[in-house]
């Protein structure tokens, strides 16, 4: 059975968990901070898919703002770096999370879109993929709570919530990939959140998109109102702010898998785009745990 964290199962504001690595999630803005402290950015390694009932997000993923409200459905894959910006009082989110290997195995055949298509999505439901969405949550809350349901059961449920979000973001996929294939912003964003951790110049990025460093400027700046070096830098300090804040690692530790000359050379740079030291980054955010 799954069971609450706290070892009670009160009627709202829930957190169910599974030793075989899912979670159920059913509550208010309070305890989905259990899971994001606002304005903390960390990394994602296991399947999110939730919907919003109530309030907003607002966010930043892979790089690139969101904003989450009321009939909202979210997905997010591992890898995804996630730094949340503002959580509404009044949210009320319904959600169930995976490992990867609880994933694969509760899904015997998994959706095309959980193959790579897409990092992170974000859509707005109608009226009728919104009712059926709180159904099929509802549906697999009743049976955890169900004395009487068997794993195999709650698997089975979890399974189709998976192929509904992967119906509900097949089309999103599509129109993004779409996108990306016909924007230069799109695709660069994209090689940025795979390399900016060893790749800091634009040569290489404008090397990889067969144009010149001068065009992509150009078009990043007119599609984003940011420079391209800005988004490279951007990235960097995402990663750095991930290690600093979720890792026992040495700032020189970070400074080399960052490919940073020298550990001097990564402070500097540190300081000079968020106002700190990556120690006393570090520091600001363990004293507020």
């Amino acid at each position: 059975m799954i069971k609450a964290v706290d070892g009670k199962l009160p009627a709202k504001d829930c957190i169910f968990s599974h030793a075989d690595g899912v979670v159920l999630f059913r509550g208010s803005a309070i305890n989905f901070r259990l899971f994001a402290n606002p304005e903390t950015p960390y990394l994602f390694d296991d399947y999110r898919m939730g919907i919003i009932v109530r309030g907003s997000i607002r966010g930043r993923a892979n790089l690139l703002d969101f904003t989450a409200s009321q009939g909202h459905a979210t997905l997010f894959t591992p890898g995804t770096i996630m730094e949340p910006i503002s959580i509404s009082d009044d949210l009320v989110l319904y959600g169930i999370g995976m490992t990867r290997e609880a994933f694969h195995s509760i899904n015997a055949h998994t959706p095309d879109i959980f193959n790579g298509q897409l990092r992170h999505g974000v859509r707005p439901l109608t009226p009728g993929e919104s009712q059926l969405t709180l159904q099929l949550f509802d549906m697999i809350w009743q049976l955890v709570r169900s004395a009487t349901t068997s794993t195999q059961t709650w698997r089975h449920m979890a399974s189709t919530i998976v192929h509904h979000y992967g119906d509900l973001f097949a089309s999103y996929g599509q129109h993004a990939s779409a996108i990306r294939s016909q924007t230069l912003f799109a695709d660069f964003i994209n090689l940025v959140n795979a390399h900016a951790a060893r790749e800091h110049q634009l040569p290489f990025y404008a090397s990889r998109l067969c144009v010149t460093d001068r065009h992509l400027g150009t078009v990043v700046r007119q599609a984003s109102g940011v420079t391209a070096k800005e988004w490279i830098d951007r990235a960097i300090i995402m990663q750095a702010k991930v290690m600093l804040r979720h890792s026992d690692k040495q700032v020189s530790e970070i400074s080399d898998a960052l490919n940073f000359p020298t550990s001097s050379f990564f402070c500097k740079y540190f300081k000079r785009l968020t106002g700190a030291t990556p120690n006393e980054y570090r520091g600001e955010r363990r004293s507020g745990e």
